[in-house]
């Protein structure tokens, strides 16, 4: 499952995705989360979120289910996309997502918090599965949806691309 947030603060939700991870992990031991963004910094200069996230890492034992990739360039992220099963969006707040919109490009299945302007950018069961803000069991269920159901993977594929081949 890949994530990506270009903020390390508590909006972009980063907490939910890693304790929907663990939710996931009890159905799909072998899931994986991995991470985009320049959140990992060492010393003192990291912040005091993501101080706090590895805290709950650790103490939700999912030291080895978490990839921290660093940023990424645009051929890295064509690349995490095409080889992830899904990517999360857990954000809090968000106008229009970059994120999300080259997902659906690729085709890979989105699951992502109903929050901003991210409804206007795909259809709930149809491009893109939605989850209300912070809920971590119904992003969990949705990921594990998308990680089980052949025919749903395919449907939001082929609909997300055609929705991206429109809109960009």
């Amino acid at each position: 499952i890949f994530c990506t947030a270009a903020y390390s603060y508590p909006f972009k939700g980063l907490h939910v995705a890693i304790r929907a991870l663990r939710l996931l992990r009890k159905k799909i031991p072998n899931a994986r989360l991995r991470i985009a963004g320049a959140h990992q910094r060492p010393g003192i200069r990291q912040d005091g979120y993501i101080r706090w996230i590895n805290l709950m890492i650790r103490k939700q034992g999912l030291v080895d289910a978490i990839d921290w990739l660093g940023p990424l360039n645009a051929e890295q992220v064509v690349l995490e996309l095409k080889n992830s099963a899904a990517v999360v969006i857990p954000t809090f707040i968000e106008n229009c997502c970059t994120a999300m919109q080259e997902a659906m490009a690729i085709g890979t299945p989105v699951v992502v918090s109903y929050v901003g302007g991210i409804p206007s950018l795909g259809k709930d069961e149809d491009s893109c599965l939605f989850f209300p803000p912070g809920d971590e069991a119904m992003c969990a269920y949705q990921l594990e949806r998308v990680l089980t159901d052949e025919m749903l993977v395919q449907r939001l594929s082929r609909e997300s691309r055609k929705i991206a081949a429109v809109r960009n």
